[in-house]
């Protein structure tokens, strides 16, 4: 609903129905001042001095044409504005990294009481997602804006692909305290169906393919002439790159920039190195389909002790990401995706059916 009640799909010179639709979200970040924010969809306003809980009361503005294709008055005039207020939220919680939330009880849940019950909290487990008092600044209100903009402007079905993640991995944060193999699972989910909306994917090469496997392949090939050999290790290439796997792991990896490695890890804790990142994410496809199909839990390692840092190697594991790791990982890779996404409207997209 945000894309549609911009106006991006309405006829040209058609009346309008419009409406103001206004909430309170509870949230654990505070802003500097009280001034109000316009948003490219509506406004914020912050309320004034920094609780543990802060709230901020935010309006979206739908608009929906007032009359049909063939000239009669739309009976439909306004939605009841709880899915765009929730999808504001959803944003502004996956943007700042924090929870923006109209349940109150769930807000106070996650953020710890004090300083000093942040160690036995979720919080321990997100660097600043769920920390009490953290003031937005301006430069991050710019960036929401500017993150705000770009998602409005995209394709139809990259909008909804990618709203449907941003809402699956402010879910999966939420989720942790109770359960943080399903927090895992579901931001390598989705992830996983933003890498299938059939952008151009990076050919991978042999030395792309699982080491492993590749040990096992070279030795069985020893003494096979060039062209043969050849043959073999391309139709392994391509058995792997058809799988959701590959697909997968090439899709994060195309979506990572040097920010991703510099200026983004400069305050993280152990972040793994670009050497390190293609097991890694291959590991985290495996540890969601381990759960889905063999209720495998989250080894331990990777949220009980963590101290929010990004990898941890436990024993017969090996090097992995961590639920912070993932959660910055994920965060970074649906930027890169919004950023470079193809922008318009779509001919196809019946507004009025959605």
């Amino acid at each position: 609903m945000l894309q549609i009640v911009t106006g991006m799909y309405f006829r040209p010179g058609v009346r309008l129905n419009s409406r103001v639709h206004r909430a309170v979200l509870y949230t654990n970040r505070g802003f500097l001042h009280s001034d109000e924010i316009e948003l490219p969809v509506g406004n914020l306003l912050p309320s004034t001095g920094f609780p543990r809980v802060s709230t901020v009361s935010v309006s979206v503005t739908e608009h929906l044409e007032a009359e049909l294709p063939d000239g009669r008055d739309d009976i439909l005039i306004a939605t009841s504005g709880t899915e765009l207020i929730d999808d504001l939220a959803d944003v502004l919680s996956f943007a700042l990294n924090a929870v923006f939330s109209r349940d109150h009880d769930l807000v106070h849940r996650l953020v710890p009481a004090s300083l000093a019950d942040r160690r036995s909290s979720v919080s321990k487990q997100l660097r600043g997602t769920f920390d009490q008092q953290l003031v937005v600044t301006d430069a991050e209100i710019e960036g929401v804006l500017g993150f705000m903009t770009t998602l409005l402007a995209l394709r139809r079905p990259e909008f909804e692909a990618t709203m449907k993640t941003i809402r699956r991995i402010v879910r999966a944060w939420q989720k942790v305290a109770d359960d943080p193999t399903i927090a895992y699972t579901d931001i390598v989910a989705a992830l996983e169906s933003l890498s299938a909306m059939g952008q151009a994917d990076p050919v991978p090469t042999w030395q792309n393919v699982d080491g492993r496997k590749r040990k096992l392949i070279d030795a069985a090939l020893e003494g096979s002439d060039e062209s043969t050999a050849g043959k073999v290790r391309q139709a392994v290439i391509e058995a792997e790159y058809a799988g959701a796997r590959m697909r997968f792991i090439e899709f994060v990896l195309a979506n990572i920039s040097p920010a991703f490695y510099r200026e983004e890890a400069a305050d993280a804790i152990r972040p793994i190195r670009g050497a390190d990142l293609r097991r890694a994410v291959g590991l985290a496809y495996d540890i969601r389909s381990r759960n889905v199909h063999a209720l495998t839990d989250l080894p331990p390692e990777a949220w009980v002790f963590t101290g929010g840092a990004d990898t941890e190697s436990p024993p017969g594991v090996g090097l992995m990401l961590s639920l912070e790791g993932l959660s910055r990982l994920a965060r970074h890779v649906v930027r890169s995706y919004v950023a470079s996404a193809p922008t318009g409207t779509d001919a196809a997209f019946n507004w009025r059916a959605a």
